[in-house]
Protein backbone atom coordinates (compact mmCIF):
# COMPACT_ATOMS: atom_id res chain seq x y z
CA UNK A 1 0.00 0.00 0.00
CA UNK A 2 2.79 2.42 0.91
CA UNK A 3 4.52 1.62 -2.37
CA UNK A 4 1.33 2.23 -4.36
CA UNK A 5 0.81 5.55 -2.63
CA UNK A 6 4.41 6.45 -3.46
CA UNK A 7 3.93 5.62 -7.15
CA UNK A 8 0.66 7.50 -7.44
CA UNK A 9 1.56 10.48 -5.26
CA UNK A 10 2.10 12.80 -8.24
CA UNK A 11 -1.18 12.16 -10.14
CA UNK A 12 -3.20 12.15 -6.91
CA UNK A 13 -1.66 15.43 -5.80
CA UNK A 14 -2.25 16.94 -9.24
CA UNK A 15 -5.94 16.01 -9.33
CA UNK A 16 -6.44 17.13 -5.73
CA UNK A 17 -4.90 20.53 -6.45
CA UNK A 18 -7.21 20.98 -9.46
CA UNK A 19 -10.33 20.31 -7.41
CA UNK A 20 -9.13 22.52 -4.57
CA UNK A 21 -8.29 25.47 -6.83
CA UNK A 22 -11.55 25.25 -8.78
CA UNK A 23 -13.87 24.86 -5.85
CA UNK A 24 -13.86 26.56 -2.48
CA UNK A 25 -16.86 24.64 -1.14
CA UNK A 26 -16.76 21.65 1.14
CA UNK A 27 -18.24 19.57 -1.68
CA UNK A 28 -15.15 20.18 -3.82
CA UNK A 29 -12.94 18.86 -1.01
CA UNK A 30 -15.17 15.82 -0.57
CA UNK A 31 -14.96 15.06 -4.30
CA UNK A 32 -11.18 15.40 -4.20
CA UNK A 33 -10.98 12.98 -1.26
CA UNK A 34 -13.19 10.45 -3.05
CA UNK A 35 -11.15 10.64 -6.27
CA UNK A 36 -7.86 10.33 -4.34
CA UNK A 37 -9.14 7.36 -2.38
CA UNK A 38 -10.36 5.63 -5.54
CA UNK A 39 -7.02 6.15 -7.32
CA UNK A 40 -5.16 4.87 -4.29
CA UNK A 41 -7.34 1.75 -4.18
CA UNK A 42 -6.95 1.06 -7.91
CA UNK A 43 -3.23 1.76 -7.73
CA UNK A 44 -2.81 -0.63 -4.82
CA UNK A 45 -4.79 -3.30 -6.64
CA UNK A 46 -2.69 -2.93 -9.78
CA UNK A 47 0.64 -2.89 -7.94
CA UNK A 48 -0.32 -5.90 -5.82
CA UNK A 49 -0.61 -7.93 -9.02
CA UNK A 50 2.78 -6.89 -10.38
CA UNK A 51 6.19 -8.49 -9.77
CA UNK A 52 7.45 -5.25 -8.19
CA UNK A 53 5.09 -5.66 -5.24
CA UNK A 54 6.29 -9.19 -4.56
CA UNK A 55 9.91 -8.07 -4.84
CA UNK A 56 9.39 -5.99 -1.71
CA UNK A 57 8.12 -8.84 0.45
CA UNK A 58 10.59 -9.56 3.24
CA UNK A 59 11.69 -13.00 2.03
CA UNK A 60 12.03 -12.08 -1.64
CA UNK A 61 13.74 -8.75 -1.00
CA UNK A 62 17.03 -10.57 -0.43
CA UNK A 63 16.91 -12.55 -3.68
CA UNK A 64 14.79 -10.72 -6.28
CA UNK A 65 17.68 -8.87 -7.98
CA UNK A 66 20.26 -11.62 -7.82
CA UNK A 67 19.79 -12.96 -11.36
CA UNK A 68 22.99 -12.58 -13.40
CA UNK A 69 21.54 -14.61 -16.30
CA UNK A 70 18.52 -12.36 -16.79
CA UNK A 71 18.16 -8.79 -18.08
CA UNK A 72 15.80 -7.00 -15.68
CA UNK A 73 14.59 -3.68 -17.11
CA UNK A 74 14.67 -1.84 -13.79
CA UNK A 75 18.49 -2.25 -13.65
CA UNK A 76 19.21 -0.09 -16.71
CA UNK A 77 18.61 3.59 -17.41
CA UNK A 78 18.01 2.90 -21.10
CA UNK A 79 15.36 0.23 -20.41
CA UNK A 80 13.51 1.42 -17.31
CA UNK A 81 10.17 3.11 -17.89
CA UNK A 82 10.12 6.89 -17.75
CA UNK A 83 9.41 8.25 -14.23
CA UNK A 84 9.27 4.74 -12.78
CA UNK A 85 10.51 4.55 -9.17
CA UNK A 86 14.14 3.53 -8.73
CA UNK A 87 14.12 0.98 -5.92
CA UNK A 88 17.25 -1.00 -6.78
CA UNK A 89 20.73 -0.22 -8.21
CA UNK A 90 20.94 0.59 -11.90
CA UNK A 91 23.57 1.28 -14.55
CA UNK A 92 23.44 3.33 -17.75
CA UNK A 93 22.78 0.51 -20.21
CA UNK A 94 22.70 -3.23 -20.79
CA UNK A 95 25.34 -2.66 -23.50
CA UNK A 96 28.18 -0.41 -22.31
CA UNK A 97 30.48 1.36 -24.76
CA UNK A 98 31.79 4.04 -22.40
CA UNK A 99 35.14 4.08 -20.62
CA UNK A 100 33.31 3.70 -17.33
CA UNK A 101 30.29 2.09 -15.70
CA UNK A 102 27.90 4.55 -14.09
CA UNK A 103 26.35 2.93 -11.02
CA UNK A 104 23.49 4.49 -9.06
CA UNK A 105 22.63 2.96 -5.68
CA UNK A 106 19.38 4.32 -4.19
CA UNK A 107 19.18 4.74 -0.44
CA UNK A 108 16.63 2.25 0.90
CA UNK A 109 15.09 2.99 4.29
CA UNK A 110 15.09 -0.64 5.46
CA UNK A 111 18.84 -0.81 4.76
CA UNK A 112 19.72 2.60 6.22
CA UNK A 113 18.24 1.47 9.54
CA UNK A 114 21.02 -1.15 9.74
CA UNK A 115 23.88 1.23 8.97
CA UNK A 116 26.16 2.40 11.75
CA UNK A 117 25.87 6.16 11.32
CA UNK A 118 27.31 8.47 13.94
CA UNK A 119 24.44 10.31 15.58
CA UNK A 120 24.48 14.11 15.92
CA UNK A 121 22.01 16.01 18.07
CA UNK A 122 19.88 18.85 16.71
CA UNK A 123 21.86 21.49 18.58
CA UNK A 124 25.14 19.93 17.50
CA UNK A 125 24.08 19.92 13.84
CA UNK A 126 22.87 23.51 14.10
CA UNK A 127 26.23 24.68 15.46
CA UNK A 128 28.27 22.88 12.80
CA UNK A 129 30.49 24.96 10.58
CA UNK A 130 30.91 24.24 6.89
CA UNK A 131 34.10 22.23 7.38
CA UNK A 132 32.39 20.10 10.04
CA UNK A 133 29.42 19.43 7.75
CA UNK A 134 31.76 18.30 5.00
CA UNK A 135 33.53 16.00 7.45
CA UNK A 136 30.16 14.55 8.51
CA UNK A 137 29.17 13.92 4.88
CA UNK A 138 32.52 12.22 4.29
CA UNK A 139 31.85 9.97 7.28
CA UNK A 140 28.44 9.04 5.87
CA UNK A 141 29.89 8.23 2.47
CA UNK A 142 32.43 5.92 4.10
CA UNK A 143 29.62 4.11 5.93
CA UNK A 144 27.71 3.70 2.66
CA UNK A 145 30.88 2.44 0.98
CA UNK A 146 31.47 -0.21 3.63
CA UNK A 147 27.81 -1.23 3.48
CA UNK A 148 27.76 -1.54 -0.34
CA UNK A 149 30.81 -3.56 -1.41
CA UNK A 150 31.17 -3.49 -5.20
CA UNK A 151 32.57 -6.40 -7.22
CA UNK A 152 33.19 -6.69 -10.94
CA UNK A 153 33.39 -10.22 -12.31
CA UNK A 154 33.85 -11.44 -8.71
CA UNK A 155 36.78 -9.09 -8.04
CA UNK A 156 36.24 -6.41 -5.40
CA UNK A 157 36.72 -2.79 -6.46
CA UNK A 158 37.97 -1.21 -3.19
CA UNK A 159 39.17 2.24 -4.26
CA UNK A 160 36.01 3.70 -5.76
CA UNK A 161 34.80 7.21 -5.00
CA UNK A 162 31.21 7.51 -3.83
CA UNK A 163 29.18 10.69 -4.24
CA UNK A 164 25.74 11.75 -3.07
CA UNK A 165 23.39 12.08 -6.03
CA UNK A 166 19.72 12.80 -6.72
CA UNK A 167 18.81 10.74 -9.75
CA UNK A 168 16.46 12.53 -12.19
CA UNK A 169 14.44 9.33 -12.53
CA UNK A 170 11.57 10.01 -10.08
CA UNK A 171 13.93 12.28 -8.08
CA UNK A 172 15.43 9.38 -6.17
CA UNK A 173 18.24 10.10 -3.71
CA UNK A 174 21.23 7.83 -3.45
CA UNK A 175 24.87 7.31 -4.33
CA UNK A 176 26.71 7.58 -7.62
CA UNK A 177 29.83 5.54 -8.40
CA UNK A 178 31.91 5.41 -11.58
CA UNK A 179 33.84 2.24 -12.33
CA UNK A 180 36.65 2.53 -14.94
CA UNK A 181 36.50 0.06 -17.83
CA UNK A 182 40.02 -1.30 -17.31
CA UNK A 183 38.62 -4.32 -15.48
CA UNK A 184 35.95 -5.08 -18.10
CA UNK A 185 36.17 -8.03 -20.46
CA UNK A 186 34.83 -7.99 -23.99
CA UNK A 187 31.35 -9.43 -23.93
CA UNK A 188 29.44 -10.27 -20.77
CA UNK A 189 30.41 -8.78 -17.40
CA UNK A 190 28.66 -8.92 -14.05
CA UNK A 191 28.41 -6.07 -11.58
CA UNK A 192 27.81 -7.28 -8.06
CA UNK A 193 26.85 -5.22 -5.00
CA UNK A 194 27.16 -7.16 -1.77
CA UNK A 195 25.37 -5.36 1.01
CA UNK A 196 26.09 -5.70 4.71
CA UNK A 197 22.44 -6.57 5.16
CA UNK A 198 21.20 -10.03 6.11
CA UNK A 199 17.89 -11.77 6.60
CA UNK A 200 16.93 -13.66 9.73
CA UNK A 201 18.14 -16.78 7.94
CA UNK A 202 21.55 -15.16 7.32
CA UNK A 203 20.87 -14.60 3.62
CA UNK A 204 22.95 -11.69 2.37
CA UNK A 205 21.37 -9.02 0.19
CA UNK A 206 23.27 -9.24 -3.11
CA UNK A 207 22.46 -7.40 -6.32
CA UNK A 208 23.87 -8.79 -9.58
CA UNK A 209 23.57 -6.80 -12.81
CA UNK A 210 24.88 -8.30 -16.06
CA UNK A 211 26.00 -6.05 -18.90
CA UNK A 212 27.83 -6.44 -22.17
CA UNK A 213 30.93 -4.39 -22.87
CA UNK A 214 31.60 -3.32 -26.43
CA UNK A 215 34.46 -0.92 -27.01
CA UNK A 216 33.83 1.27 -30.03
Amino acid sequence: VLFSLYVFRKPVGYITSIHTSNSKSKYGLIIAMIVSGFMGFMGGKQISQSSVFFDFETDKYFTFNNKPHQILTYNYENLIQKEAPVYTPLIQSDVVTDDFLKVFIPTVAREVECMNFKEYGIVERFKMKNAQRQARDKEKLEVYKQFNRIYLNEVEMPNLEYQFYAHPQASEKGLLVYIPSQGFVKGKNTLEIRKNYFSKDSIQKIVKIPFFFKKE
